[in-house]
C-alpha cells in the first residue's frame, strides 16, 4: 500500500463508527423524558413520560364504559401485556 493513501476498508470501517457514535450520542440525547428500568441481553431498556399517559389514558376510558374499577383495571392490563 502506498504511503499516504488509507485502505478502502479502514475508511468504511472508521465512518462506520463514527455513524454508530452519532447515533448514540443522538439517542442519549433525545431521551430526556425518559427513565431507565435496566437492560435486557445488554439492551437498555427505558419507559418514556408519555406511556404513563397512554395508561392513565387506556384506565380513563375503560372507566367511563364500564363504571367500574374492574373495567380500568382490564383495560391497562390488556394495553401493559402488549407491551410486555
Amino acid at each position: 500500500m502506498r504511503s499516504g493513501k488509507t485502505a478502502p476498508h479502514l475508511l468504511l470501517q472508521t465512518r462506520a463508527i463514527g455513524y454508530l457514535l452519532a447515533m448514540t450520542n443522538l439517542l442519549m440525547y433525545s431521551m430526556k423524558w425518559s427513565w431507565k428500568f435496566g437492560q435486557f441481553a445488554g439492551i437498555g431498556v427505558y419507559m418514556h413520560a408519555t406511556f404513563l399517559l397512554l395508561v392513565g389514558w387506556v384506565a380513563l376510558s375503560g372507566w367511563l364504559q364500564g363504571q367500574t374499577l374492574g373495567a380500568a383495571a382490564s383495560a391497562v392490563a390488556f394495553v401493559l401485556a402488549l407491551f410486555l
